[in-house]
């Protein structure tokens, strides 16, 4: 059988085992149903308030308009399905996450080339971070689908020489409403969109469509005017708002992400060599959607970059591809193809294996801290199931907690208090619970309850750090919590504390 035969079965084949270890690796995480962490418990929460009450709100009547309303239908036909568990909650995260790694085989064969396209899905597979957030009841694995889709119709578009506007532009559009309806960070796609519009209207001497770009941009305002709650003081802070601390993300990308970043600019410089329009298209979402992660988002959030890696991958493809083939003319043997690959992967994928940024076996958990700790892991199902025990049977009793959205979660008929700097005689506008944020408003409101449970954060919390000391002071320990289980090397806690019981 000669190579070109044998790569005929054995591709498909290794696309094949790609995809279904990536859904198995990832299944047998979620099949463990572990804890929610905040940011989850919120959209389960609206997600089950449409089995409730047949639409995206809480207990308090309170929805958060066309924001991240798709992502809540997703996971609500989930529930349906499969119970109100947090497995059905991630599984949605799941199908996507592995529908990406065989998109991302596809648009990079068609893009660049099959080998660069098995690399690609290889890291769409495999690496940790994409485990990880394929695997939590968030929207960022939507995004990075969505993404990598408007980029190829994009493309399809921007090469189309007969057709100005073609049915690629409106499948690339499509598939950016979508995304914002995921998220609202879904609208950068738009932008890769505006940025394929100019570049084709300015090489085809096509001025009037210059216009498209800014009507994107309009809309977009509009959407975020829609989102949350209808507020044109959601479209001022788009507008207005600017970070500048970029050393979080600095840290991040070097520390971490250096290798694929190497890769990346290797497959840039090729494609600058062979195909400048996907080079400039390429390039741009990704510089794009980094500066408006690091300077419009969240200096310190690293998902808001998410949408970018899967174009990383696709360069990075396509890096290692032209690097193998300018290494293999220096090997002066039989097999110097194979060689060259098996030296020039091994160096770039010697780091990522070794700091556990490739996945080898399943896992547990896949930390969405592996890279940055930013988000609080605590095994919260297991602390509220405790609570629930030290509270059975118990009249008119208290929760006060360090967050909002926990109890409404694990405890959803259960009265509780928001313990928050500046919140002496508020009301959180989403859950309609009270916020105290001083030790004088603590002791007024304990006065009103025989018994109470308080939650304190064993991290820098949104509770002032003298109501944390006295609470430890005055009431009785009940116990510690820790991290979920499989998330060890990335410890949190939170302590519970009692009057009354």
């Amino acid at each position: 059988m000669n190579t070109e035969k044998l790569r005929k079965y054995l591709v498909p084949v290794a696309v094949l085992l790609i995809v279904l270890l990536g859904f198995i690796y990832r299944y047998y995480s979620i099949s463990h149903n572990l804890s929610y962490w905040n940011d989850e418990s919120n959209v389960a929460i609206f997600s089950r308030g449409i089995l409730e009450y047949g639409k995206p709100v809480n207990a308090n009547n309170v929805g958060y308009g066309v924001y991240e309303i798709l992502l809540f239908y997703v996971t609500a036909l989930s529930y349906m399905v499969f119970g109100v568990t947090e497995f059905a909650g991630r599984l949605p995260s799941v199908i996507a996450g592995t529908l990406l790694i065989g998109v991302l085989y596809a648009i990079t064969k068609q893009l660049i080339h099959t080998r660069a396209a098995l690399i690609a899905a290889f890291l769409g597979a495999f690496l940790q971070v994409q485990m990880a957030w394929s695997t939590q009841l968030r929207p960022y694995i939507w995004l990075q689908l969505f993404t990598v889709l408007v980029l190829y119709y994009t493309y399809r578009f921007l090469i189309n020489k007969e057709k100005f506007i073609d049915k690629n532009i409106f499948l690339a559009g499509t598939f950016s409403f979508i995304a914002a309806l995921f998220h609202g960070t879904g609208m950068m796609s738009s932008l890769i969109i505006g940025f394929a519009v100019m570049y084709k209207a300015l090489e085809q001497k096509q001025y009037k469509y210059i216009a498209i770009p800014f009507i994107l941009l309009i809309l977009s305002f509009i959407l975020a005017y829609f989102s949350i709650a209808p507020s044109i003081n959601n479209v001022i802070a788009i507008i207005t708002m600017f970070h500048f601390d970029p050393l979080h993300y600095r840290i991040y990308l070097t520390n971490h992400y250096g290798w694929l970043i190497a890769g990346s600019l290797l497959g840039g410089y090729s494609l600058w060599q062979s195909n400048k329009k996907l080079f400039f298209l390429l390039i741009f979402s990704v510089i794009v959607i980094f500066n408006i992660a690091i300077f419009k988002l969240h200096p310190r959030y690293t998902r808001y970059s998410l949408p970018a890696f899967p174009l990383l991958y696709i360069l990075f493809g396509a890096g290692m591809v032209w690097t193998i083939d300018k290494i293999k003319k220096y090997i002066p043997f039989k097999y110097n193809s194979a060689i060259a690959a098996i030296l020039v992967l091994g160096i770039f994928f010697a780091f990522p294996l070794y700091k556990g940024k490739i996945i080898l076996f399943p896992q547990k958990y896949y930390s969405i801290n592996a890279d940055m700790r930013e988000n609080p892991i605590v095994n919260y199902k297991e602390a509220f199931a405790k609570i629930e025990k030290l509270i059975e049977g118990k009249e008119k009793v208290i929760v006060m907690d360090a967050w909002n959205d926990r109890v409404p979660w694990y405890l959803p008929k259960q009265e509780f208090i928001w313990l928050v700097k500046n919140g002496n005689g508020k009301f959180d506008p989403v859950y309609g619970e009270r916020m105290i944020g001083t030790i004088k408003g603590f002791e007024q409101v304990k006065s009103q309850y025989p018994a109470g449970i308080v939650i304190v954060e064993n991290w820098q919390s949104q509770t002032p750090p003298e109501l944390q000391d006295h609470v430890r002071s005055t009431l009785k320990f009940e116990f510690t919590q820790g991290t979920v289980p499989g998330n060890e090397k990335d410890p949190w806690s939170i302590s519970v504390y009692s009057w009354g019981l």
